[in-house]
């Protein structure tokens, strides 16, 4: 199993140096945040091959700054804004293949949305379709702000697409939903490929994992159980933790705790 960091960790430093940074503390693995627009030009690109063949690093997720525009761009019925957003998406599914990432983190549409299970599956088989060509997962991940963030529209969808589905599973955004990380995942199932993981306590729904009581060793018996192998990255925010150091250290913990 894949175990690595975000890059999304040290926002809102810049890409590049974020990348310089993971690489000179010995962090192989990681997951991609796109910021900005600037960051999908040939030249950045580039630029990010180099640094990533320099440390020989692993991405093996990208995550889009175009997450908010979901609802607008992708969930309407205005069919040529759906169209634009598809170009876009398949500019990340174009640089996620040169890097050799295979997982899309998607967001979705918001949870007050009035659009059905089944417009929002068909909307979703459709970016999934896109994706394969270049050897990508377009993954939907739970959002406690989004319609993913609720337990009975994901079984909907579940049961909608079947096996064309997959997910990427986020600790912090279950608790934010009010459902415990086991009940998200037993919907999830064997559809999970990618796993943003945090931790938490009574007081704080967000940590680094190790510095919380999140039951690491039972999330990995379960992938055991489900014969389900999904890279797990670490994802906070920079007002969780104080200095790099403690990425490592967090990272040493989940490797020591998968190992046992």
């Amino acid at each position: 199993m894949v175990l690595g960091v975000s890059t999304a960790c040290m926002y809102p430093k810049n890409l590049e140096l974020v990348i310089q940074q993971y690489g000179e503390a010995g962090i192989r693995d990681i997951e991609i945040f796109v910021n900005t627009f600037s960051e999908l030009s040939p030249e950045f690109i580039r630029q990010m091959e180099e640094q990533l063949r320099q440390y020989r690093m692993n991405v093996h997720a990208f995550h889009p700054f175009t997450s908010g525009m979901e609802p607008l761009m992708i969930f309407s019925e205005y069919e040529r804004r759906f169209d634009d957003m598809l170009d876009l998406y398949r500019r990340y599914f174009e640089i996620m293949q040169r890097f050799g990432a295979k997982i899309f983190v998607f967001h979705g549409d918001h949870k007050m949305s009035a659009v059905s299970a089944a417009f929002y599956a068909e909307r979703y088989f459709r970016l999934r379709e896109a994706a394969l060509p270049y050897g990508v997962i377009f993954a939907q991940e739970n959002i406690s702000r989004c319609k993913s963030g609720i337990l009975p529209f994901l079984k909907e969808l579940t049961e909608l697409l079947k096996d064309d589905i997959s997910f990427v599973f986020d600790i912090k955004q279950a608790l934010r939903s009010g459902y415990s990380p086991m009940e998200v995942l037993n919907v999830m199932g064997k559809q999970v490929v990618h796993v943003h993981a945090n931790d938490h306590t009574p007081k704080q729904d967000c940590l680094l994992p190790g510095e919380g009581n999140y039951d690491y060793r039972g999330m990995f018996d379960f992938f055991s159980e489900n014969e389900i192998l999904p890279s797990v990255v670490i994802e906070v925010y920079r007002n969780n933790f104080k200095c790099e150091n403690q990425l490592v250290k967090s990272l040493n913990f989940l490797n020591l705790i998968y190992s046992k």
